[in-house]
C-alpha cells in the first residue's frame, strides 16, 4: 500500500511539473509573439489573448459582430 502512494504522489508530482514547464514556456513566448485562442461559450464569439505575459478573455468577435448587424439595420432603416 505504502508504494502505490508512493507512485501517486511521484506520478501527480510529475504531472505538476509538467504543467509548470508548460505555462512558463507559454508566459516567455508571450513576450516575443502574442498568442490568441479563438473559442465558442453559449453560442458567442469569444478569444483568449496572451500578450506580454498578460492573460485576457473577452467577447470582441461578438460584440464586432453585433455591431455590424446594427449599422446594416441602421443602413437599412435610414434607406426607406
Amino acid at each position: 500500500m505504502p508504494s502505490m502512494l508512493r507512485r501517486l504522489f511521484t506520478l501527480l508530482s510529475a504531472l505538476s511539473l509538467l504543467l509548470c514547464v508548460a505555462t512558463s514556456a507559454l508566459w516567455v513566448r508571450s513576450c516575443f509573439k502574442p498568442f490568441v485562442l479563438p473559442f465558442r461559450q453559449q453560442d458567442e464569439s469569444c478569444r483568449a489573448t496572451l500578450v506580454s505575459g498578460r492573460l485576457s478573455i473577452d467577447n470582441a468577435p461578438a460584440v464586432a459582430a453585433e455591431m455590424a448587424d446594427l449599422e446594416r439595420d441602421r443602413a437599412v432603416v435610414l434607406a426607406i
